[in-house]
C-alpha cells in the first residue's frame, strides 16, 4: 500500500497509489476550525476509550468523528478504496485535524504497518493531553479482562480416550 500525505494550502492531500499509474487516487481532507477540532478530540477520546452505551453506539460514534475529520467529499471518495487505505486515511485525517495533533502524527501513521503506526500516534495524542495514563489504566484492565476470558488448563476437559475404547467414528 502506497499513500503519501502533503499539506497543500490548509487543506491535507491524500495520494493512494503511484501517481503515474491511471488508478492513483487524491483525496483533499479540508481543515477543521479550532472548535471542530476540540470537538473530534471529545469524539476521538470517547471512541478510544469505549464511551458509549453498546458497541452499536460506539460504531455510529467512530464513523461521525471519521466522517468530521475528512469532510463530506472526502468521505465519499473514501467508500471507492480497500479497507485498509481508507482506514489509514482515516486515521492519519483524524490526527492532523483534531486538536493538538498535527502533520508529525500523519507521517508516522502512513510510514508503516498501521498495526503498529496508528497505536503509537494514538499515544503520542493522548501524551499530548495527559491522557496517557489513563489510557494505561484502560489497557491494563482490558488485558486483565482478555484473560478472565481465556480458560485455564485445568478448566479444560480432557480430550484423550482412553485405550481400549472406540471413537464415535469407530463404533
Amino acid at each position: 500500500m502506497s499513500i503519501t500525505a502533503f499539506e497543500r494550502g490548509r487543506s491535507l492531500v491524500f495520494t493512494i497509489g503511484d501517481q503515474a499509474e491511471p488508478d492513483h487516487v487524491t483525496i483533499t481532507v479540508p481543515p477543521l476550525p479550532v472548535r471542530d477540532g476540540a470537538l473530534l478530540l471529545a469524539e476521538y477520546v470517547g471512541v478510544v476509550f469505549g464511551e458509549a452505551d453498546s458497541i452499536e453506539e460506539l460504531g455510529r460514534n467512530a464513523e461521525s468523528m471519521a466522517r468530521r475529520a475528512v469532510g463530506p467529499t472526502a468521505w465519499e471518495a473514501l467508500q471507492e478504496l480497500r479497507a485498509e487505505e481508507s482506514n489509514t486515511v482515516i486515521n492519519a485525517a483524524v490526527m492532523w485535524n483534531v486538536q493538538g495533533g498535527g502533520m508529525q502524527l500523519v507521517r508516522d501513521i502512513i510510514a508503516g504497518d498501521p498495526r503498529v503506526t496508528v497505536p503509537k500516534a494514538r499515544e503520542a495524542l493522548l501524551n499530548e493531553h495527559d491522557l496517557s495514563q489513563a489510557s494505561a489504566a484502560l489497557g491494563t484492565l482490558l488485558s486483565g479482562a482478555l484473560e478472565s476470558l481465556t480458560p485455564s488448563q485445568d478448566g479444560t476437559p480432557d480430550t484423550t480416550i482412553p485405550t481400549g475404547t472406540s471413537t464415535p467414528s469407530e463404533g
